[in-house]
């Protein structure tokens, strides 16, 4: 699985689609990290990245109300992270994110907790299907390290 490291930028509306813009430059991304984490020291190479998509559905399931009888329907929703790039360096792939916002957002680490969740659920569906499609086992709990 995948690290991922995020860092938050305060911006609002129309400037917020801006600063997305701005960022998708690999040169501006890197600079951002190495400003903001690494003092200044470059550790963040622009060379040594690569855009991402990070869209998810997040499926949720309402409880049914028993007593009218009503089925439970699977609402959808869309998800997705304003900017990603994969960092290639060494044997480890890293993804760094960008999540702007126009004010302070108490609930920040939990959205961002919350897309590293759906891209770890995200790679193990990949793998249970590079693995088991062929296979009548369905689940990871016999997966082996080395297989990964």
């Amino acid at each position: 699985m995948a690290p991922l490291l995020a860092m938050g930028v305060m911006c609002m509306g129309k400037e917020n689609n801006l600063m997305v813009e701005y960022l998708r430059d690999n040169h501006r991304f890197a600079d951002l990290f190495n400003g903001g984490l690494f003092a200044g020291k470059c550790v963040v190479k622009a060379d040594e990245l690569d855009a991402t998509s990070e869209n998810y559905t997040e499926f949720s399931v309402p409880p049914a109300d028993k007593a009218a009888g009503a089925s439970s329907t699977i609402n959808t929703i869309p998800r997705s992270r304003d900017v990603s790039k994969q960092l290639k360096s060494g044997a480890t792939l890293r993804i760094l994110a960008v999540e702007e916002q126009s004010s302070i957002d108490y609930t920040m680490p939990w959205r961002c907790m919350n897309y590293d969740a759906l891209e770890y659920g995200r790679q193990v569906r990949d793998i249970r299907y590079r693995v088991f499609h062929h296979r009548s086992e369905r689940t990871l709990s016999h997966y082996a390290l080395q297989k990964r």
